[in-house]
């Protein structure tokens, strides 16, 4: 389950911008989680509830966005989603089975669908600011 492992790095993540903010407490986590990182967003919401139980992320509302595949063919130009089907790769190289829908290429650039990413994250300030919202894409 490499989702616990991979929500450890993000709360570590979370907890050091908090900190560094002087969060009274994390309030909301927007995450962007591409389909090819095969990251279950339960098991995610799982290992995040048992992660920061006693943080001040306990009780945060996490919210997950699924980013679908997109490639650029270099054999023909077609740049857009695909569907993938084949098999989860947890190994953190390109799936075998990755091709171009239009002319069938095996070698297609990625545009998304491999990020893990925190998109926003809002924080209750323990001075007189009710929350704020820390930049994007940290």
């Amino acid at each position: 389950m490499h989702e616990f492992s991979m929500m450890e790095k993000i709360l570590r993540v979370i907890l050091l911008e908090a900190k560094r903010h002087s969060a009274k407490n994390v309030v909301e986590i927007d995450l962007e989680v591409g389909e090819l990182t095969f990251l279950n967003p339960d098991q995610l919401r799982f290992a995040f509830e048992a992660l920061s139980e006693g943080t001040v992320a306990e009780r945060a509302k996490l919210n997950i966005e699924k980013v679908g595949v997109r490639i650029k063919c270099p054999r023909c130009g077609y740049e857009g989603p695909i569907s993938y089907e084949g098999p989860e790769d947890h190994l953190g190289y390109l799936p075998r089975f990755l091709e171009c829908s239009v002319c069938g290429s095996r070698e297609p650039d990625v545009i998304s669908g491999r990020e893990c990413m925190i998109r926003s994250l809002k924080v209750r300030a323990s001075s007189r600011q009710d929350a704020k919202k820390m930049p994007e894409a940290i």
